[in-house]
């Protein structure tokens, strides 16, 4: 397997728009494994109280051409995916602390795995690639803080190349879409049809409601061919989720909070087993 190189795209671009679709032109030619993305935000002067950073970036797109979406996907959604992925999360540093650096990073795979030489993106087989971030940093500044820095989102994209004397003949590229995403109203059976113009490689169910336990809005999974005249999945959500759990080397998230007495926090993680709390007085730094 040829060893991959790390190729900066951007580095740390910072936007003055706190509201805004951010557009990366990726290389015109190369063969990449995956890209990097990073985000970092910096904190008021105050507190980015319950300011979790995912919520700021409403989804991470490629688009080829000009109009067709191959990746997009929520940052909440990513990090997950990402972690299942890995065993373990990407980079991140989750914190409501004043005036400290927020940071996170996703990964996009085009392959089953980082140096997959069967599938990856080609970009000369394209007229554009397009990186694309829509992120608002008002949906992640809680009232009664703060909140993010206007002029602070700074993006970071990497690429992991194949050498250009060792650059593969890709069979194709595997995707990663949102395909539906609602609110739920009411009880009852939600029925949705898989895109049918691609192979599918991988399916994520993502259900986020707080203070919620899991197993409790959605029940049962099902999926089926021809009205579920053949079934090739039905299970409970709780066991779906201990079946993610097992693959996972690290279940653990380190999130810095600033509390008071009797007040409450949601956290980027569901179903949490210990909680380990260090008191630690923060100052503002000089």
């Amino acid at each position: 397997m040829p060893k991959l190189e790390r190729v900066v795209i951007v580095n740390r671009d910072t936007q003055t728009s706190d509201l805004a679709v951010y557009k990366k032109d990726l290389p015109t030619a190369g063969c990449f494994s995956a890209l990097d993305i990073g985000v970092r935000v910096t904190n008021g002067g105050t507190s980015n109280v319950n300011g979790d950073i995912l919520n700021g970036i409403k989804h991470i797109g490629l688009v080829f051409n000009g109009n067709q979406y191959r990746v997009w996907v929520t940052g909440q959604e990513l990090f997950r995916i990402n972690w299942y992925k890995q065993g373990q999360p990407m980079p991140y540093n989750f914190s409501e602390i004043l005036s400290e650096v927020q940071e996170v990073w996703f990964r996009i795979p085009f392959g089953r795995f980082l140096g997959d030489t069967v599938y990856g993106l080609d970009l000369s087989r394209f007229n554009n690639v397009q990186v694309q971030i829509d992120y608002g940093l008002a949906s992640i500044n809680a009232v009664g803080a703060t909140g993010p820095l206007t002029g602070t989102f700074a993006p970071t994209i990497i690429g992991h190349a194949f050498p250009a004397a060792q650059r593969p003949s890709f069979r194709s590229m595997i995707g990663l879409r949102e395909f539906y995403t609602a609110t739920s109203v009411a009880s009852g059976e939600n029925v949705q049809s898989f895109p049918s113009q691609n192979p599918l490689a991988n399916y994520y169910g993502f259900c986020l409601v707080n203070n919620v336990a899991e197993g409790t809005d959605v029940t049962d999974v099902r999926i089926g061919f021809d009205m579920f005249a053949r079934t090739v999945l039905n299970d409970k959500w709780y066991n779906l989720q201990t079946y993610a759990n097992a693959v996972l080397d690290e279940r653990t998230v380190i999130v810095k909070i600033l509390l008071a007495d009797a007040q409450t926090r949601d956290l980027p993680v569901s179903n949490i087993k210990c909680a380990v709390a260090n008191e630690v007085t923060w100052t503002v730094p000089t």
